[in-house]
């Protein structure tokens, strides 16, 4: 596991090797430039994963007290892998729709820093739709 800080202010925490025919729609630049308002942004970890057959496209998620560096951090923000094809569309609908949503789910996170719970922020592909889901547990 990698734990590169870089020059757009988070970490790389994980980056899975691809099969052929996938991609991450998203580049660590390209992130690093939506993100560079997000407060919390030095305290990010990313990581860069692959699931077979899965539609997961994006989570983060914040977890105050969490003390397993090896396996989870306080912030993290995940991206997963998709079909190579289906790069040019995704990243559309993360740039128009997704990434304006995830930037106001770190906005808002501000209110809980320092508190117990577990928030996450998901973003699936249904179809040719985006779905994103959050919840806040206290």
């Amino acid at each position: 596991m990698a734990d590169d800080s870089n020059d757009v202010g988070f970490s790389t925490f994980r980056r899975e090797k691809l099969p052929r025919n996938f991609a991450y729609p998203l580049s660590q630049s390209a992130l690093g430039e939506y993100l560079a308002e997000v407060p919390q942004r030095k305290d990010v970890a990313v990581s860069y994963r692959w699931f077979k057959g899965g539609s997961t496209l994006l989570t983060a998620s914040y977890s105050p007290g969490i003390d397993f560096p090896e396996m989870f951090r306080e912030w993290e923000l995940s991206v997963y892998a998709v079909e190579v094809a289906k790069v040019p569309v995704i990243r559309k609908l993360l740039d128009t729709e997704a990434l304006p949503q995830l930037k106001d789910w770190f906005a808002d996170m501000q209110k809980y820093v320092g508190r117990k719970g577990t928030h996450y922020f998901r973003l699936e592909l249904a179809g040719d739709k985006l779905s994103c889901r959050r919840h806040d547990g206290y």
